[in-house]
């Protein structure tokens, strides 16, 4: 669940073919919006991510399923946040109203690891990590933390299904 999917996907795919889009903002299309244009952004993520959020998400947890996201709205919220340049989106109604429709999860993780884990992983700057962050961990309230840094997927997994035992979840292993 993560905005290059979306409307404004289609946008930075326009704007990419003009010089004076062009930057780093959003890796995906070298593209940087002017300031003026963050606001119309955030309205075009957020029309777009209202379909997805409630008919792949919430209608399938009204009706008893249990739904398993590896990404979802704290992942957009940031991403937009970063690609807008904006963190005040984090604190916006927009934002605020996607993050309530995730309200009803019932357990969620946050992922983590050591800065210097995370730029090997992935090969960003330490600095754009530290601000992503930021962003998620002013968001990720009542998640269950997860801290990979020295961990193998399977000792992973194996914490997640744990924690799902202890909430009271069954899992048939």
């Amino acid at each position: 669940m993560r905005g290059s999917h979306t409307l404004v996907s289609i946008l930075f795919r326009f704007l990419s073919k003009f010089d004076s889009y062009s930057g780093n903002v959003n890796p995906y299309y070298n593209v940087t919006l002017p300031k003026r244009m963050a606001r119309l952004c955030w309205l075009l993520e957020y029309i777009s991510a209202l379909p997805v959020i409630l008919l792949r998400f919430v209608l399938p947890s009204l009706f008893g399923y249990v739904v398993i996201a590896d990404r979802y709205v704290l992942d957009l919220v940031v991403w937009v946040s970063l690609i807008t340049g904006e963190p005040s989106f984090c604190r916006s109604f927009l934002a605020r109203h996607l993050i309530s429709l995730a309200g009803n999860t019932k357990v969620k993780f946050f992922v983590v690891a050591d800065l210097r884990e995370l730029a090997q992983r992935s090969g960003e700057d330490i600095s754009v990590l530290r601000n992503q962050l930021d962003l998620y961990n002013s968001l990720r309230d009542g998640a269950n933390v997860l801290d990979t840094t020295n961990k193998s997927p399977k000792k992973t997994f194996q914490e997640v299904l744990d924690t799902l035992d202890n909430k009271g979840f069954c899992c048939n292993r």
